[in-house]
């Protein structure tokens, strides 16, 4: 992941607050270094999505 650069966009727009950015930065690091150490069992790649999506959540919530 560190190849890419996927929150430019993000913290460049002002609706995007930067310290939830880096939130969900974090925690997608997590769940593409689980992918990329050869994680397959398919409940620990779901609740690694789930953290995301409820990361996401959070913050459409809380405005």
């Amino acid at each position: 992941m560190s190849n890419y650069d996927y929150f430019t966009d993000m913290y460049q727009d002002s609706y995007f607050p930067d310290f939830l950015v880096d939130k969900i930065k974090e925690i997608l690091k997590g769940v593409v270094a689980s992918l990329e150490n050869g994680e397959t069992d398919i409940t620990a790649i779901q609740a690694s999505l789930y953290s995301v999506k409820h990361s996401f959540l959070l913050y459409n919530l809380s405005q």
